[in-house]
């Protein structure tokens, strides 16, 4: 028995020529799922493969050159919903173009176009991309329309229990193996069919095809009923510069502990020059020229988020760092060395856990994370009076409403600003508060 899986069209039917040697050949289509044709010697048939009460069901839909390939895919889409519905199959010839709509798209239709729309401006696409193959693949063929709360439901359940399977990369699972319950997952799965909702209901009112009041997203609040804490952004959700000292002083304390070297070292190099986690992780020394007058780092294109080349100036304490770990190992390719199979050090979370502890603000670890770091160093650059504009060059960010979620005022910086406003006002306008005291 062989397999192929293409998108079908009517040529690729027509011209497959599969082996006639008796056995079972497949052609699946990758646009309608379960949808194939199916050939033994001289004979082909459309068919729907689906999965039903745990067992796999084989339903006939009609040979090529008697249904069009286009027919089949409407007979399979609509079969596809009565599964996905738990209804009874419609009946072959009740089943019509007509009958889905002229306009009927599909989710899967809706998020390759959503994919399409965002590649240029999104950098994290190919994690979309993967999200929606793991977990929402499987009910491309739903009808954008019918997407509801039930539907959300069942899907963030599948999510958060881990009922959905991890595709490995040889097809199977190690013995043993259960995939871990995850909330987070779960959430952002919901916050990718809510931007993918909001993006199809745009596009409508756009093109004409909508008009009126737009409904609801089945995605609105869901997260706030399943026990989710809103992100709230706050004056003070950044670091103040006091956390960020205890931290700073936490890492030296940690090291001299016996910590880790390289992780201290790479958790130095994000507070000294306010680069991602990743980058700092995967920094080559061929990026770094510690010989110019003023040393700097020039990340490539492909390895920036910005999808740009990067250049990062360094303070004396960084280079200093850098010209450090040189010295130690003339020869290496990344400048923080691990013993993973890329070649650089891996995960750092433990020695943060650590240096919040030492910093005694292990209570808050859920709200202090290591990428706050970044916003600290921005928003410290701001209130020296660096311009928004050089900031921005300097962490790499395109626009300005970007370097505005990363800057935060302090609620102390808020109160000096009014009472230097009160001041500009001068003496004479204080007459009214002198009355009300008397």
């Amino acid at each position: 028995m062989g397999a192929q899986k293409v998108k079908l069209t009517d040529n690729r039917v027509e011209t497959w020529a599969p082996p006639k040697d008796g056995k079972e050949h497949y052609l699946w289509d990758t646009e309608t799922t379960g949808l194939c044709v199916r050939a033994v010697r001289d004979a082909r048939t459309f068919y729907l493969y689906r999965w039903v009460a745990g067992k796999p069901k084989r339903l006939r839909i009609g040979s090529v050159g008697e249904v069009l390939l286009a027919r089949a895919r409407e007979v399979a889409c609509a079969w596809n919903a009565d599964l996905h519905a738990g209804r009874p199959l419609t009946p072959l010839g009740s089943v019509a173009a007509s009958d889905r709509g002229p306009n009927a798209r599909t989710l899967g239709a809706v998020f390759a176009d959503y994919i399409e729309a965002v590649k240029g401006d999104k950098t994290t696409w190919e994690q979309d991309q993967a999200f929606f193959d793991r977990f929402l693949k499987a009910h491309a063929h739903v009808e954008f329309d019918e997407i509801d709360r039930a539907f959300v439901t069942a899907r963030y359940t599948e999510v958060r229990d881990g009922k959905i399977p991890r595709r490995w990369r040889n097809g199977t699972a190690p013995k043993g193996w259960k995939q871990r319950p995850t909330k987070v997952q779960a959430a952002r799965f919901v916050t990718l069919l809510g931007s993918v909702i909001k993006w199809e209901w745009k596009r409508r009112v756009l093109s004409g095809e909508h008009t009126g009041n737009i409904p609801d997203s089945p995605t609105k609040g869901f997260l706030g009923l399943m026990g989710h804490k809103e992100n709230k952004t706050y004056a003070d959700s950044h670091l103040p510069q006091s956390e960020f000292d205890a931290i700073v002083a936490a890492i030296d304390a940690h090291e001299k502990a016996g910590g880790n070297r390289v992780r201290c070292d790479a958790l130095r190099l994000m507070a000294w020059t306010g680069l991602r986690k990743s980058n700092v992780l995967r920094l080559q020394w061929e990026w770094i020229n510690l010989n110019a007058t003023r040393p700097y780092i020039e990340i490539p294109k492909g390895e920036f988020k910005g999808k740009r080349e990067h250049i990062v100036p360094l303070i004396p304490q960084a280079a200093a760092l850098l010209r450090r770990w040189r010295k130690s190992d003339p020869k290496a390719k990344y400048v923080l060395p691990g013993r993973a199979e890329d070649g650089h050090v891996g995960d750092l979370r433990p020695s943060w856990v650590k240096v919040l502890e030492l910093a005694g603000l292990a209570e808050r670890r859920p709200r202090v994370r290591m990428h706050d770091v970044r916003g600290h160093v921005a928003t410290k650059l701001h209130r020296m009076g660096v311009p928004v504009g050089t900031i921005m060059a300097i962490m790499g960010w395109k626009n300005v409403q970007t370097a505005m979620r990363y800057i935060r005022a302090s609620r102390d910086e808020a109160f000096d600003a009014m009472e230097k406003y009160g001041e500009a006002w001068g003496k004479g306008t204080l007459k009214l508060a002198d009355e009300e005291a008397a």
